[in-house]
This record gives C-alpha cells, sequence and structure tokens, in this order.
C-alpha cells in the first residue's frame, strides 16, 4: 500500500484530480481493498473522492451469457461519463474509481494510474459462494474472457494481492504415485524410487464410438480426486511394440466425459502424438506425427474450470497439443496417469516426475 500512496504523492503535482481505476475479477475484494486505499490516501491529507462504478444490467444470450456478461456490464461510455464529471472538481485530489473491466483495453485508458487486486479463480469462487452470489459459473467465465484478451494485471501500473493462496503459493495436491487409486488394476506394475513401472495388458484402451465404431472403457488409469484447478505434470518412458500403444496423462469424469494426452504407436508410420477428448459419448482425436520421437516425453495438462490446456515439452520450451473444454457440468475430477496396449500385451511404461499442482 505504501508504494501505491507514493506513486499517487508523484503524480500529484502535474495532475489533479488523478483518476485512478481499481478493478479485479468478481469475488477479488477489489471494492474493498478500493475503499481501505482511500482512507490510507485520506491520511496523508489527501482530498479523495470515491466513484462506485457498479455493474448494468445485462441482456443475456443464453447460448453465451459469459460473453453477454463481459461485453455488456461495463459500457465505456458510462465509465466515460462518470470519469468526465469527476475530472470537473478541481478540488479533489483524487478520484478513486472502483468497477469490474474497467481495465479493459476500451475503458482503461481514461485512467492516468491503474491497480488491478489479484486474486486466483478458487478464492473468488469461494467469496462468491459464500456470499450466495448467483451465476457464479459464467461470471467467471466472463473475467476470464477479460484476462485472456485485456490482460489487466500485466497493464495495470501496480498489482495489489488479496489472496493467501497467491501470497503463500499455489497448494501442492499430489507429489509423486502414493496415496493414488486404479482404475482397471493391471496385473503388474511397482512404485519404485518415486517411479512407476506398468506392464499394459492386451486389447486395453479409452476410446467412445466415433469413427471406429467401437467403445473401449478398461485402460488403466491410476487417478487422485480434487475439485480445484490444476497443473499437472509427468514424464513417460516406454517400449512401444504394438500398433497404439500408449502412457501419457487423462483427465475424467465418467466413462463418457473424459480426455487424455500421450503418443501412441505406429508400426508402419511415424507415432502419433496428441490429444482425445470424449464428450457425452464421444470421443475426437487430434494427432501431429512425430519425427524423431525422444525416448521419453514430458506432458502437462492445465485445468482451468472446465476448460483443459494440454502441452507436451518438446525442443526445449512447452509446445500446445490441444485447448478443449469437457462440457459436462463439473467440480470434482480424477486426473492422472494413464497406459494401455489396444493389440495385445508387451508394452512397459515408465511414470517418473508425477506431479498436481493448484492452479493459481
Amino acid at each position: 500500500m505504501e508504494t501505491i500512496v507514493e506513486q499517487v504523492m508523484q503524480i500529484l503535482p502535474n495532475q489533479k484530480p488523478v483518476i485512478i481505476g481499481i478493478s479485479g475479477i468478481s469475488g477479488s475484494g477489489y471494492e474493498e481493498q478500493a475503499r481501505y486505499l482511500q482512507g490510507e490516501l485520506v491520511k496523508q491529507g489527501l482530498l479523495v473522492h470515491f466513484e462506485q462504478l457498479l455493474e448494468e444490467e445485462v441482456e443475456m444470450d443464453p447460448e453465451n451469457p459469459a460473453k453477454s456478461w463481459y461485453e455488456q456490464a461495463m459500457p465505456v461510455q458510462k465509465a466515460k461519463a462518470a470519469i468526465e464529471k469527476a475530472k470537473q472538481h478541481r478540488e479533489w485530489d483524487i478520484v478513486l474509481a472502483s468497477g469490474p473491466f474497467l481495465l479493459k483495453n476500451t475503458v482503461n485508458e481514461l485512467f492516468h494510474t491503474s491497480i488491478w487486486v489479484d486474486c486466483s479463480r478458487q478464492t473468488a469462487k469461494e467469496r462468491e459462494k459464500a456470499a450466495q452470489q448467483k451465476n457464479i459459473e459464467w461470471r467467471m467465465g466472463a473475467h476470464h474472457i477479460h484476462t485472456i484478451i485485456d490482460e489487466p494485471k500485466q497493464k495495470a501500473d501496480l498489482v495489489m494481492i488479496n489472496d493467501p493462496r497467491l501470497q503463500e503459493g499455489p497448494q501442492t495436491i499430489q507429489q509423486g504415485f502414493i496415496g493414488g487409486k486404479w482404475m482397471h488394476e493391471p496385473s503388474s506394475w511397482n512404485i519404485k524410487n518415486e517411479r512407476m513401472t506398468v506392464s499394459a495388458e492386451g486389447v486395453t484402451d479409452f476410446w467412445q464410438k466415433t469413427h471406429y465404431g467401437f467403445q473401449n472403457d478398461n485402460g488403466h488409469f491410476y487417478y487422485m480426486e480434487t475439485d480445484l484447478d490444476f497443473v499437472m505434470t509427468v514424464t513417460v518412458e516406454g517400449n512401444p511394440q504394438h500398433q497404439f500403444d500408449q502412457a501419457g496423462l487423462m483427465v475424467r469424469l465418467d466413462e463418457n466425459n473424459w480426455l487424455k494426452t500421450s503418443l501412441e504407436h505406429e508400426l508402419h508410420h511415424l507415432p502419433k502424438l496428441g490429444a482425445v477428448v470424449t464428450n457425452f459419448g464421444f470421443s475426437d482425436w487430434s494427432t501431429q506425427e512425430l519425427m524423431d520421437a525422444p525416448s521419453e516425453l514430458q506432458y502437462k495438462i492445465t485445468r482451468t474450470g472446465q476448460d483443459y490446456l494440454v502441452e507436451v515439452w518438446l525442443k526445449d520450451r512447452w509446445q500446445q497439443l490441444r485447448v478443449a473444454r469437457l462440457q459436462k457440468p463439473h467440480e470434482k475430477v480424477m486426473c492422472g496417469i494413464y497406459c494401455c496396449s489396444p493389440i495385445k500385451n508387451g508394452f512397459i511404461a515408465e511414470f517418473s516426475g508425477f506431479r498436481i499442482e493448484e492452479n493459481v
């Protein structure tokens, strides 16, 4: 808070009133932080006017409520009119404007200084639920659009952290393989020196209906459960023997709703690196052929609500494989490692470096 006060004091000789915009996602507590900042500035002998810019009524598109909220909740003309009116009061030292979406690209230019109140999605949701707010999911969705399109945190002049999760760092949900559960446990597997080795049994797979016409849901899946947003990583080594031998990461709701990522072995072609996403009982498969496949690959899945970013470490950087959504509404998921041999046994996969960390 001292840094913000110092910056404001530096601006004062050049402009009066100084217009400060302060915003954050729903549940971040940006209004409370704005009022606290007002009190601190008043202690410096400054005359501070608080301008609360409330959300507008939104004409909701039922097919895309989050987009409707993002586009309509804070009209630029409303914000501009309020700021222009406040500027006429030369007796004020500072106008502190608080409201949602104030750091949108179309609004941010109205302020001399902008402040972003930083808060994780998980903490914000917990606060909104405690306050019995309605339509939390699509409100969070609207702010997710805001953070992607407008990058408010990156563009703000100052960032105020108002979340213990961010102050303490992300929570480790799982480190290593101890404590998980098997779905379709293989007859041969072991954990040694923080590495898990699995011998996949033959005629095992995860696939639902699309293109091939069959349904298989008997692959080996070692998982944990969480309702938090997360970042999950693992390194996989293997000795594929048969067509479609595979091992990687998986997130699962039930038989008809899940996603997986891995390198699938091909006998007469280049191996296929990709992801399978299954919604409501139909799978799709996005692939890319991988020349000179390394002996080991590192995979990462990042969860944000119902959306998932799938990445692989190649050529010294994380490369995106897929951005996907599991469409069935959900909070708790099963997440972990998987392997299978759709043709016959003989494939041995070794997993290491398994970690699930809260995505804040």
